[in-house]
């Protein structure tokens, strides 16, 4: 009788926990929607697949400054 007694006043212990579960349970399949997403919007304008092997390119920063906050 107290083995049923506490068992089920334990479970219902962990019964705000489950709603914490189960919220981020569909906030990762919401990331993982967003993350696995395919467009069916062609960005390359001439209808050309682009490889990565044949993607060549360069980055240039001019004019650049930096400043960190002093102390």
């Amino acid at each position: 009788m107290f083995s049923c007694i506490f068992g089920t006043f334990n479970l219902l212990l962990c019964a705000p926990h489950f709603k914490a579960i189960v919220e981020g349970r569909i906030a990762g399949k919401i990331a993982y929607d967003t993350i696995n997403f395919k467009t069916e919007v062609d960005f390359n304008q001439n209808g050309l697949k682009i490889e990565k092997e044949t993607m060549k390119g360069e980055i240039v920063f001019e004019n650049v400054n930096f400043r960190y906050p002093s102390r």
